[in-house]
């Protein structure tokens, strides 16, 4: 049986799809939540654990943000599940298109900027987060910070871990 290791970026082992798929999805998540929490700290006085509470929100409604710490924690797993799904979204359709290969920068560019669109316009709304109203400035925010710390994070490592083999 074959056993994978985790190792640091720089030396990805040749034949690791998990590993590719974990360190792209956990950089592009945790450069993500550091936006998130930047944003909505300025944005509404929103601390860290206010921030997973807002994630946890997507499956418990408002009852998330009276919860504790659970909360945080169910926030903060939901948040790196959607990390990981996009990684290993972007990772399965890698080999498929020939962009993603050839132009990583632009692919990531495009990927982070479909990522914020899907988010927000199909997959956020169907959830129970609390609504809120469309800004222009909000969108260029959003848009810009899942391109250079969603897209590209996640391009560039699927780029090195499929070169390595």
């Amino acid at each position: 049986m074959k056993r994978y290791k985790l190792t640091s970026m720089g030396s990805l082992p040749s034949c690791s799809w998990l590993n590719t798929i974990f360190w792209s999805g956990l950089i592009s998540g945790i450069l993500d939540a550091l936006a998130a929490c930047i944003v909505f700290y300025y944005k509404q006085g929103f601390n860290p654990g206010d921030v997973m509470k807002y994630i946890a929100s997507g499956l418990y409604g408002p009852a998330a943000f009276v919860g504790g710490n659970d909360m945080i924690i169910k926030g903060f797993l939901l948040h790196f599940l959607t990390a990981f799904v996009i990684a290993g979204s972007y990772y399965i359709i890698y080999p498929k298109v020939r962009m993603l290969k050839n132009k990583p920068f632009w692919s990531g560019i495009i990927f982070g900027t479909l990522v914020w669109i899907v988010m927000s316009f199909i997959i956020i709304p169907s959830t129970a987060v609390p609504k809120s109203p469309f800004t222009l400035i909000d969108a260029m925010i959003g848009i810009s910070w899942h391109m250079f710390l969603v897209g590209l994070p996640i391009a560039v490592i699927t780029k090195k871990g499929y070169s390595s083999y």
